[in-house]
Protein backbone atom coordinates (compact mmCIF):
# COMPACT_ATOMS: atom_id res chain seq x y z
CA UNK A 1 0.00 0.00 0.00
CA UNK A 2 1.81 3.57 -0.83
CA UNK A 3 0.96 6.73 0.74
CA UNK A 4 0.72 10.34 -0.87
CA UNK A 5 4.18 12.05 -0.30
CA UNK A 6 3.66 15.33 2.06
CA UNK A 7 3.26 18.25 0.66
CA UNK A 8 6.18 20.95 2.61
CA UNK A 9 5.90 24.86 1.58
CA UNK A 10 8.89 26.64 2.59
CA UNK A 11 8.10 29.13 5.05
CA UNK A 12 8.82 32.15 2.89
CA UNK A 13 5.91 31.26 0.65
CA UNK A 14 3.74 30.26 3.72
CA UNK A 15 4.43 34.39 4.87
CA UNK A 16 3.79 35.84 1.82
CA UNK A 17 0.39 33.84 1.69
CA UNK A 18 -0.84 34.79 4.56
CA UNK A 19 0.47 38.82 4.04
CA UNK A 20 -1.77 38.22 0.79
CA UNK A 21 -4.74 37.18 2.61
CA UNK A 22 -4.23 40.10 5.69
CA UNK A 23 -4.20 43.08 2.95
CA UNK A 24 -7.32 41.44 1.06
CA UNK A 25 -9.22 41.30 4.45
CA UNK A 26 -7.95 44.99 4.78
CA UNK A 27 -9.14 45.71 1.91
CA UNK A 28 -12.62 44.61 1.97
CA UNK A 29 -12.94 46.07 5.68
CA UNK A 30 -11.95 49.14 4.42
CA UNK A 31 -14.59 49.31 1.56
CA UNK A 32 -17.31 48.67 3.40
CA UNK A 33 -16.51 51.13 6.03
CA UNK A 34 -16.49 53.68 3.48
CA UNK A 35 -19.64 52.32 1.96
CA UNK A 36 -21.04 52.38 5.61
CA UNK A 37 -19.66 56.24 6.17
CA UNK A 38 -21.29 57.37 2.74
CA UNK A 39 -24.64 56.04 3.95
CA UNK A 40 -24.15 58.16 7.40
CA UNK A 41 -23.11 61.67 5.39
CA UNK A 42 -26.36 60.53 2.58
CA UNK A 43 -28.81 59.91 5.39
CA UNK A 44 -27.42 63.35 7.59
CA UNK A 45 -27.69 64.97 4.57
CA UNK A 46 -30.84 64.09 4.03
CA UNK A 47 -32.23 64.75 7.40
CA UNK A 48 -30.88 68.57 6.66
CA UNK A 49 -32.94 68.62 3.71
CA UNK A 50 -36.02 67.56 5.43
CA UNK A 51 -35.39 70.01 8.35
CA UNK A 52 -34.67 72.88 6.07
CA UNK A 53 -37.92 71.72 3.64
CA UNK A 54 -39.72 71.88 7.22
CA UNK A 55 -38.97 75.52 8.31
CA UNK A 56 -39.45 76.95 5.01
CA UNK A 57 -43.30 75.54 5.42
CA UNK A 58 -43.73 77.18 9.13
CA UNK A 59 -42.08 80.43 7.94
CA UNK A 60 -44.54 80.42 4.95
CA UNK A 61 -47.13 79.19 6.95
CA UNK A 62 -46.62 82.03 9.90
CA UNK A 63 -46.36 84.86 7.21
CA UNK A 64 -50.00 83.68 6.30
CA UNK A 65 -51.59 84.54 9.96
CA UNK A 66 -52.72 87.59 10.62
CA UNK A 67 -54.61 88.73 13.46
CA UNK A 68 -58.53 88.47 12.67
CA UNK A 69 -61.12 91.21 13.40
CA UNK A 70 -62.27 91.97 16.96
CA UNK A 71 -64.65 89.71 18.65
CA UNK A 72 -68.30 90.91 20.19
CA UNK A 73 -67.58 93.43 23.63
CA UNK A 74 -68.68 91.45 26.80
CA UNK A 75 -71.44 92.05 29.03
CA UNK A 76 -70.21 94.29 31.81
CA UNK A 77 -69.40 92.15 35.27
CA UNK A 78 -71.61 92.70 38.16
CA UNK A 79 -70.60 95.36 40.60
CA UNK A 80 -68.27 93.93 43.58
CA UNK A 81 -68.78 94.51 47.61
CA UNK A 82 -67.64 98.12 48.85
CA UNK A 83 -65.52 97.45 51.58
CA UNK A 84 -64.36 99.82 53.97
CA UNK A 85 -60.85 99.72 55.34
CA UNK A 86 -59.87 100.03 59.14
CA UNK A 87 -59.24 104.13 59.72
CA UNK A 88 -55.66 104.93 59.11
CA UNK A 89 -53.37 106.58 62.00
CA UNK A 90 -52.92 110.18 61.94
CA UNK A 91 -50.46 111.98 59.45
CA UNK A 92 -47.34 113.89 60.54
CA UNK A 93 -48.21 117.43 61.71
CA UNK A 94 -48.48 120.28 58.50
CA UNK A 95 -46.16 122.90 58.56
CA UNK A 96 -47.12 126.41 60.06
CA UNK A 97 -49.08 128.48 58.00
CA UNK A 98 -48.14 132.06 57.10
CA UNK A 99 -48.88 134.97 59.22
CA UNK A 100 -51.75 136.34 58.95
CA UNK A 101 -53.68 133.58 57.70
CA UNK A 102 -56.03 131.05 59.74
CA UNK A 103 -55.32 127.68 59.50
CA UNK A 104 -58.08 124.93 59.45
CA UNK A 105 -59.35 123.60 62.35
CA UNK A 106 -57.73 120.69 63.95
CA UNK A 107 -59.11 117.06 64.84
CA UNK A 108 -61.05 117.00 68.26
CA UNK A 109 -59.48 115.92 70.75
CA UNK A 110 -59.12 111.67 71.93
CA UNK A 111 -59.96 110.08 75.32
CA UNK A 112 -60.70 106.96 76.89
CA UNK A 113 -63.83 106.48 77.65
CA UNK A 114 -65.46 104.20 80.34
CA UNK A 115 -67.83 100.77 78.79
CA UNK A 116 -67.70 99.01 81.65
CA UNK A 117 -67.09 94.98 81.02
CA UNK A 118 -66.78 94.19 77.57
CA UNK A 119 -69.71 91.86 75.66
CA UNK A 120 -70.22 90.34 72.72
CA UNK A 121 -72.83 91.68 72.26
CA UNK A 122 -71.69 95.10 71.98
CA UNK A 123 -70.39 97.77 69.65
CA UNK A 124 -67.12 99.67 70.25
CA UNK A 125 -64.93 102.45 69.06
CA UNK A 126 -61.28 103.29 69.14
CA UNK A 127 -60.21 104.35 72.66
CA UNK A 128 -62.97 103.09 74.27
CA UNK A 129 -61.71 100.62 77.63
CA UNK A 130 -63.55 97.89 79.01
CA UNK A 131 -62.71 95.33 81.69
CA UNK A 132 -61.96 91.92 81.54
CA UNK A 133 -60.64 89.05 83.43
CA UNK A 134 -59.14 91.12 86.17
CA UNK A 135 -57.42 93.43 83.36
CA UNK A 136 -58.48 96.55 81.33
CA UNK A 137 -58.41 96.90 77.70
CA UNK A 138 -58.24 99.91 75.01
CA UNK A 139 -59.80 99.51 71.92
CA UNK A 140 -57.12 100.58 69.00
CA UNK A 141 -59.48 101.33 66.27
CA UNK A 142 -63.26 101.54 65.72
CA UNK A 143 -65.07 97.56 65.38
CA UNK A 144 -62.09 95.96 66.98
CA UNK A 145 -63.42 92.78 67.88
CA UNK A 146 -63.34 90.02 70.16
CA UNK A 147 -61.15 90.82 73.38
CA UNK A 148 -58.56 90.49 74.03
CA UNK A 149 -57.20 90.82 70.28
CA UNK A 150 -55.67 92.41 67.97
CA UNK A 151 -57.73 95.45 67.83
CA UNK A 152 -57.47 95.82 71.76
CA UNK A 153 -54.39 97.29 73.47
CA UNK A 154 -54.13 96.45 77.60
CA UNK A 155 -53.44 98.97 79.55
CA UNK A 156 -53.63 97.45 82.83
CA UNK A 157 -53.91 93.63 84.46
CA UNK A 158 -54.18 92.69 87.79
CA UNK A 159 -50.57 91.61 89.13
CA UNK A 160 -50.58 88.03 90.96
CA UNK A 161 -50.48 87.73 94.56
CA UNK A 162 -46.66 87.81 95.78
CA UNK A 163 -44.82 85.53 98.47
CA UNK A 164 -46.36 85.41 101.69
CA UNK A 165 -43.77 87.01 104.15
CA UNK A 166 -43.06 86.12 107.52
CA UNK A 167 -45.63 87.16 109.96
CA UNK A 168 -44.87 90.75 111.96
CA UNK A 169 -45.50 91.79 115.21
CA UNK A 170 -48.99 92.54 116.13
CA UNK A 171 -49.94 96.41 115.92
CA UNK A 172 -52.03 98.38 118.35
CA UNK A 173 -55.37 99.06 117.85
CA UNK A 174 -56.09 102.12 115.47
CA UNK A 175 -58.79 104.52 115.92
CA UNK A 176 -62.03 104.10 114.09
CA UNK A 177 -61.72 105.16 109.97
CA UNK A 178 -64.22 107.60 108.71
CA UNK A 179 -67.61 106.09 107.40
CA UNK A 180 -67.08 107.91 104.07
CA UNK A 181 -63.76 106.04 103.09
CA UNK A 182 -65.61 104.06 100.01
CA UNK A 183 -65.22 104.81 96.20
CA UNK A 184 -68.17 107.04 95.51
CA UNK A 185 -67.30 108.58 91.70
CA UNK A 186 -64.38 107.67 88.63
CA UNK A 187 -63.78 110.45 86.23
CA UNK A 188 -61.54 110.86 82.84
CA UNK A 189 -61.10 114.01 81.70
CA UNK A 190 -59.95 115.17 78.11
CA UNK A 191 -56.05 114.45 79.23
CA UNK A 192 -56.57 111.10 79.85
CA UNK A 193 -56.06 111.81 83.99
CA UNK A 194 -58.21 109.21 85.96
CA UNK A 195 -59.63 111.01 89.09
CA UNK A 196 -61.00 108.48 91.70
CA UNK A 197 -63.36 110.23 94.47
CA UNK A 198 -63.72 108.84 98.10
CA UNK A 199 -66.56 109.49 100.23
CA UNK A 200 -64.73 111.37 102.47
CA UNK A 201 -63.74 113.48 99.96
CA UNK A 202 -60.34 112.46 98.97
CA UNK A 203 -59.25 112.00 95.84
CA UNK A 204 -56.78 109.88 93.98
CA UNK A 205 -55.33 110.69 90.39
CA UNK A 206 -53.75 108.37 87.98
CA UNK A 207 -52.73 110.20 84.89
CA UNK A 208 -52.55 107.99 81.54
CA UNK A 209 -51.63 110.56 78.97
CA UNK A 210 -48.10 108.62 78.12
CA UNK A 211 -50.81 105.01 77.07
CA UNK A 212 -53.51 107.23 74.80
CA UNK A 213 -50.64 109.15 73.50
CA UNK A 214 -49.01 105.64 72.10
CA UNK A 215 -52.41 104.26 71.13
CA UNK A 216 -53.07 107.30 68.74
CA UNK A 217 -49.68 107.67 67.05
Amino acid sequence: MSTAPAVVLPLDALAAEVAADVARIERELRAEVAAMLAGVHTAIAELRAARAEQDLRIASRLGELRDGPPGPRGERGEQGESITGPQGEPGPQGEPGEPGTQGEAGRDGASFSIRGTWSSAGTYRALEVVALGGAAFAARHNDPGPCPGEGWQMIARQGKPGAQGERGPRGERGEPGPAGAAPVALAVDSEGLFTLRLGDGTELTCDFYPVLARLVR
